[in-house]
């Protein structure tokens, strides 16, 4: 409500959640609240008024619930490190990664949390068009409300976009489990020296796995944000705006995945088939930002993904051009008509200054757009303050 506190109706929506938290709360192995945060911090004796734990998915829209919280005076997700200067998170990261601790998997399943996640293919498109404004020619070029690509070189960013994980030994150990706790410390222990470092191309089962609700990012207004208000997060007459939204831009792009070569398909396919299977996305759909069924992955027990059959199935769907067909077609130089909207969401997305893009290395590399956070003296609590 008005004051921050939550009204009757999402006590009920989180009651799940609140169960689960004060359930584990006594426990030697639940995440402890250190450093300068404020007192009142998803403590126990204040339950159900907490913060719900936002584990940052990078590409699905997480900057955007960010922002937006601060605005009321919230902080969630990456804020909780850039407000308080404090990297301990309230849940424990998994070994054998080496980014933002925000960006990092967690190693367990964390209560009173929620993730967002997204459809792989447009979430790769995302990354595409967000890596580009780190070019200073592509940026200029932008601004003059136009961008100049072909497919091949989106070809080249979904290659090299899967190479950063595929390759990886400590990855290839752990895509042959299930992401529990014990199989991220001993793949860890068998690979001390090749940590994971693009938080960007990590499979988002690996955050999802371990979060308490998982919304959908084409759900974004429908679900998303119905949930944060009712949580008290974000005020009630705050829009769902998705700031990492490139609008026509992506809808363009997205269309170079009908030339995609099959071996990067198989290759992209067979990386993210976990997020494919557990989060109800179609491997034959490219990238549409549509709306999907809602999320049935279950917890526990072996994933049973047949890596093969979706392949098979996303090969098919691309026209069914030959090799020759598609490698000429991604020699084709694509216009797209940048608007200014467009521009500012994209160049927001990738953590520089309104009416900027280019030469980003200090906004943070790999780990995305920086969100405005509001200040640790600035900060509201959502209810019971003890």
């Amino acid at each position: 409500d008005a004051k921050g506190c939550l009204d009757p109706a999402a006590q009920g929506l989180l009651a799940s959640e609140v169960v689960a938290a004060a359930g584990t709360a006594e426990s030697d192995s639940a995440p402890r609240f250190r450093g300068r945060y404020p007192s009142w911090w998803n403590d126990t004796k204040s339950l159900p008024d907490a913060q719900p734990i936002f584990i940052h998915i990078p590409k699905t829209g997480g900057v955007s619930v960010e922002d937006t919280a601060s605005k009321a005076g919230h902080v969630t997700g990456a804020c909780v490190v850039h407000a308080f200067g404090d990297e301990n998170l309230p849940y424990a990261v998994a070994p054998g990664f080496d980014c933002e601790p925000y960006h990092t998997p967690p190693l367990k399943f964390v209560p009173f949390s929620f993730a967002i996640v997204r459809d792989p293919y447009a979430r790769m498109v995302s990354e595409f068009n967000w890596r580009a404004m780190w070019d200073d020619s592509v940026a200029e070029e932008m601004r003059s409300g136009k961008w100049s690509f072909t497919c091949g070189d989106f070809e080249e960013a979904v290659r090299d976009h899967v190479a950063q994980v595929a390759g990886n030994p400590f990855f290839a150990c752990l895509s042959t489990t299930d992401f529990e706790e014990a199989d991220y410390e001993s793949c860890h222990a068998k690979h001390p020296e090749d940590p994971l470092t693009d938080s960007h191309a990590f499979p988002q089962w690996l955050f999802a796995k371990n979060a308490e609700r998982v919304f959908k990012y084409e759900a974004f207004e429908t679900e998303v944000w119905p949930f944060l208000r009712r949580a008290g997060v974000v005020r009630a007459n705050d829009g769902a705006e998705k700031i990492n939204s490139a609008g026509s831009v992506s809808e363009i792009a997205a269309k170079c995945w009908a030339f995609v070569s099959k071996e990067t398909l198989e290759d992209f396919v067979r990386l993210y088939a976990v997020d494919f299977k557990n989060l109800g996305y179609d491997p034959t759909d490219f990238g549409k930002d549509a709306a999907a069924a809602a999320l049935g992955a279950a917890r526990g027990g072996r994933l049973t993904v047949d890596v093969r059959a979706m392949i098979d199935r996303a090969a098919s769907a691309t026209l069914r051009l030959t090799e020759r067909d598609k490698a000429a077609a991604r020699q084709t130089v694509v216009q797209v008509s940048v608007s200014a909207d467009e521009l500012a969401a994209m160049t927001h997305a990738a953590g520089a200054p309104a009416g900027t893009a280019g030469s980003l290395g200090a906004a943070g590399g790999a780990g995305g757009a920086t969100p405005t956070c509001v200040s640790a003296d600035q900060v509201t609590a959502l209810g019971n303050s003890d």
